[in-house]
């Protein structure tokens, strides 16, 4: 059973022909999307990600230059009366390829979501930059009100509800129950989970977060593959990782390894994972592995998708073992947006795994065009880092249907059909990021 889902991966082939969508205010455009990045910066992997994180993995940034004008319509209806705005994305596969956004009224968005978990439960999840403190005060105010809003539901006895954390290994699971039931201080507890070494993005960021669940007594679960285990992968691919360890994050070999076969998985590989490799080969990072420990060998793309994919895999794992011990409670996952985006990261491998038995919703935090087009591709287009036009972001990506002859791509009959970018993007206001 392993070495049939491990040759599976191994065998995954890649088309290099991807169309997005483009959305507009006067209609949906088609476009061919560069792979192609122009970076060139030998420097540690870790240390330069996050140096260039402003420009490669922009938050919500103050622009150099100003807005485009219909940027400031957005904002200023944030400004008004809520910290944030919310749109829903309709999807649209038909002949049109005509995605949109429909506003959703920012005193209905924390309702409509939680009235959508229901008692089913299940997992949300809110797609970060980590650099952003804007996106941390979201989140904090977005579990606040969650938590609230399902007491008001469940009439003062509502389901557990827990906040999922990607900055945390799976490790240190033990050390985050200590801090929630008050045994240890925040101070301990960040230095118990090695946050500077094992994550490296400021604390300071996150605080807004830790300090309404301890408030709350909400449960922080560790999501995270242990460094340790990931490391072994970057190094030698999932065969380098022992059988033990292999099934602490992939539970399911065979749903793992279907995972891989459809074209629409291949399509967001070849858009989000294969040009976030180049990127990573063009900045001269890639004989480091996540940990920063220096690689006899520059790390192939192979072993570059395994990592990910196992780290994908494994926090939708730990997810689901939370909801499944929870009954009808509810997992706010606070994850990376590249995990989260066009829905073939964690939420399409949590969807998987619980089936139709609980809910499962993406929402990305003030996207920009950066975030939905491939990495470095985009990088010098004016107003590419700013989150306050979401007419100018990719909606959704199109896949074609098996067998299409490459010249009949194009073709309305040819599309197979979308992934939609996510269920939800906020535009908040609360702080600027930080770096």
């Amino acid at each position: 059973m392993v070495r049939f889902w491990i040759s599976g991966l191994m065998l995954l082939t890649l088309s290099r022909t991807i169309m997005c969508v483009k959305s507009e205010q006067n209609g949906i455009h088609p476009r061919r999307s560069s792979v192609l990045c122009a970076f060139n910066l030998p420097i540690d992997r870790r240390e330069v990600i996050a140096k260039t994180v402003a420009s490669i993995v922009a938050g919500v940034s103050s622009l150099s230059v100003p807005a485009p004008a219909e940027a400031n319509v957005a904002m200023a209806a944030i400004s008004q009366k809520y910290p944030f705005v919310a749109y829903g994305i309709k999807a649209d596969s038909s002949p049109a390829l005509n995605p949109t956004l429909k506003p959703v009224p920012s005193d209905r968005f924390v309702k409509d979501i939680v009235a959508t978990i229901g008692s089913k439960g299940g997992a949300v999840w809110l797609g970060e930059h980590h650099n952003s403190a804007n996106d941390h005060s979201f989140q904090a105010d977005f579990i606040e009100k969650s938590f609230e809003q399902r007491r008001k539901t469940f009439s003062g006895n509502a389901p557990p509800m827990a906040i999922g954390l990607e900055q945390v290994q799976v490790k240190y699971q033990p050390v985050l129950d200590d801090f929630i039931m008050g045994k240890i201080s925040e101070e301990t507890m960040r230095k118990e989970v090695e946050w500077e070494k094992r994550w490296s993005w400021p604390f300071e960021a996150y605080r807004p977060v830790f300090s309404k669940a301890k408030q709350l007594g909400i449960q922080l679960v560790a999501l995270n593959v242990n460094y340790e285990d990931l490391v072994e992968v970057e190094k030698a691919g999932l065969p380098g990782l022992a059988p033990d360890r292999l099934k602490a994050y992939i539970k399911d070999p065979r749903g793992f390894a279907e995972f891989a076969g459809p074209l629409s998985f291949k399509t967001y590989v070849d858009y989000v994972i294969s040009p976030s490799y180049d990127m990573h080969q063009a900045m001269g990072i890639l004989n480091y592995s996540v940990s920063g420990e220096k690689l006899e060998n520059e790390m192939s793309f192979r072993n570059f998708f395994s990592g990910r994919v196992l780290w994908d895999e494994g926090m939708a794992s730990a997810a689901e073992t939370w909801t499944s011990a929870n009954p009808g409670g509810l997992l706010v996952g606070l994850v990376g947006a590249d995990h989260v985006k066009f829905s073939k990261g964690i939420p399409g491998r949590y969807a998987r795994m619980v089936k139709a038995e609980r809910d499962n919703i993406t929402v990305m935090l003030n996207p920009t065009l950066i975030d939905t087009r491939p990495s470095g591709s985009v990088s010098n287009v004016m107003y590419s880092d700013s989150s306050q036009d979401p007419d100018r972001i990719t909606l959704q990506l199109r896949y074609v249907k098996d067998g299409i002859d490459p010249s009949q791509i194009r073709a309305p009959e040819s599309t197979g059909g979308v992934l939609p970018l996510a269920d939800y993007i906020v535009l908040s206001n609360y702080v600027q990021s930080i770096v």
